[in-house]
């Protein structure tokens, strides 16, 4: 089994432990019976599976973030 553990920069400690405590119940609680899964937090992001993933480049998981706010009002701005 593998667990991998990363907070954002600027955490503190504390919140770092706070980040973890929360992160093993929550996924634990969520996913009980699966063989890996991931949670993400504002301040971090726990990962664990059943087999070993570090050294490898994993292209499974993806995140896609979106803000519903209008960035600029000139989309032609972002072919500069």
């Amino acid at each position: 089994m593998a667990l991998l553990f990363v907070a954002a920069a600027g955490v503190s400690a504390s919140e770092c432990k706070t980040c973890v405590s929360e992160a093993t119940k929550e996924i634990l609680s969520l996913c009980p019976y699966h063989k890996g899964a991931i949670i993400w937090y504002d301040n971090c992001i726990f990962k664990y599976l059943d087999t070993d993933f570090f050294g490898m480049t994993d292209n499974t998981n993806k995140f896609y973030l979106w803000k519903g706010n209008r960035v600029n009002n000139d989309p032609a701005t972002f072919n500069l």
